[in-house]
């Protein structure tokens, strides 16, 4: 179970690097499911943002917002948007699959 444990973190790090360097200044103050705690500003919210992205709360209402941002609103990386959602919850409910399937 450790080993599980220490790709998930190393996954939610990589995760969690490039989701601040591609949404990082991006705006959420006019944003439903994106606000002061939900986002990529700094490590400690990224982090938080995926952890309630791989449980699946309203991940979906998250990358619908990371997809539809615009130039004005300090986000040019909304093409990756999906694919990076998508590829992290796929990598992090196989990860917890495992995780229970361990015990």
């Amino acid at each position: 179970i450790g080993s599980v444990m220490g790709v998930t973190f190393v996954i939610f790090f990589m995760y969690g690097v490039v989701g601040m360097s591609l949404f990082g200044q991006m705006d959420t103050k006019a944003l439903t499911f994106m606000g002061p705690r939900v986002n990529f500003y700094d490590f400690s919210n990224s982090m938080l943002t995926l952890t309630r992205t791989a449980t699946g709360e309203s991940y979906n209402g998250i990358m619908h917002e990371m997809a539809t941002c615009t130039e004005g609103t300090g986000c040019s990386f909304s093409v990756v948007a999906v694919p990076y959602m998508v590829s992290f919850v796929i990598v992090t409910q196989f990860l917890l699959m495992n995780i229970v399937v361990a015990i």
